[in-house]
């Protein structure tokens, strides 16, 4: 006996016409829309597709299966690595950045948001003290 599966729209609940896989932000996200909910989706995106670069499946590009988790462009490498030799810590010369380097950097020069970094009025944030050194209280 054969199985039939049905599938159902997660937008209205109707019987979906198929099923969508995108990614978005880092994010791989799937939806189950109707006909009229996919064409929709894919004319609201179309200046969008139109003006992006396609790529392979991004899964397999070499900075998602790198081990330290290096995904930043060149130069945020290099402040990085900048940032990791002024605060005393052993950083690779090439290759790839540890995520415990870059989480760190993360952590310091993260600001709430809408902040300003560059703003100096006394209100603003301040970033974290350099790696192993106690918050200020």
């Amino acid at each position: 006996m054969a199985t039939r599966t049905i599938l159902v729209d997660d937008l209205d609940g109707t019987e979906a016409f198929r099923t969508i896989r995108f990614a978005f932000d880092g994010k791989l996200f799937e939806i189950d829309l109707s006909r009229e909910h996919y064409d929709s989706f894919k004319h609201g995106l179309t200046p969008w597709m139109d003006a992006a670069r396609e790529v392979s499946k991004f899964s397999s590009s070499k900075a998602a299966k790198a081990p330290g988790g290096n995904y930043r462009n060149g130069k945020q490498n290099k402040k990085i690595r900048d940032w990791g030799r002024e605060q005393g810590l052993e950083v690779p010369e090439r290759g790839i950045i540890p995520r415990s380097l870059v989480a760190a950097y993360d952590a310091a020069h993260t600001y709430p948001q809408g902040a300003d970094p560059q703003d100096a009025s006394p209100e603003a944030p301040k970033p974290h003290p350099p790696v192993g050194q106690p918050l200020a209280g």
